[in-house]
């Protein structure tokens, strides 16, 4: 992580993403003890999913089987925002978001969350991807049940597509590696149990 300094009685650490995102990602504190806990929190920080040894791409949806373009009704991709990538690659609609320079922030009775220096992020607006360990199904399972019995948050992110005849599985873990997006929801008081 880089440097802390001190401003107005807050600290602030410039990229906790080290460079790995297209723009700095700050975090904002007020105590040591607070960055004690979120150091931990953000040890392994990734910018895109990743899977774990043993993890084959046959046992989780790893995109779509278009060739060029996802413009087809029945293609995976499609959502309410329309289509990830089109003729000219990247959807222009997923590129607006790099004008929010996102930081997380404690806010009082919500906990951490994400914030832009920009300018107000907009209900439906792409800000980042959801990144975390991908997961079989079983593995999800044996995760949850321990977390119960320990008492702890899980955020395991479990995605259902339905594409043609049949439906598409992804599991996605931030408890040991994750990014902006699933390590601040992650500290959120609004529990996914």
């Amino acid at each position: 992580m880089t440097e802390k300094i001190k401003e107005n009685r807050k600290f602030i650490i410039e990229d906790i993403s080290n460079g790995l995102e297209r723009f700095p990602v700050s975090l904002i504190y007020d105590e040591i003890k607070e960055f004690e806990e979120l150091r931990n929190i953000f040890y392994k920080y990734v910018n895109n999913c990743v899977t774990l040894p043993g993890t084959t791409s046959d046992s989780y949806y790893d995109g779509c089987d278009c060739k060029d373009d996802c413009e087809s009704e029945d293609c995976g991709c499609k959502s309410t925002h329309g289509f990830f990538y089109v003729s000219r690659g990247l959807n222009p609609a997923f590129l607006q978001s790099t004008s929010i320079l996102p930081n997380i922030s404690s806010n009082s009775g919500c906990g951490w969350g994400v914030r832009s220096h920009t300018r107000k992020i907009r209900k439906g607006e792409f800000v980042c991807e959801y990144a975390g360990e991908i997961i079989k199904t079983d593995e999800a399972k044996r995760r949850w049940i321990t977390a119960k019995e320990k008492n702890e948050d899980n955020y395991i992110l479990c995605l259902k597509e339905h594409v043609k005849d049949r439906i598409l599985r992804t599991n996605i873990d931030p408890t040991h590696i994750g990014n902006v997006g699933s390590r601040s929801i992650r500290k959120e008081r609004h529990r996914n149990k």
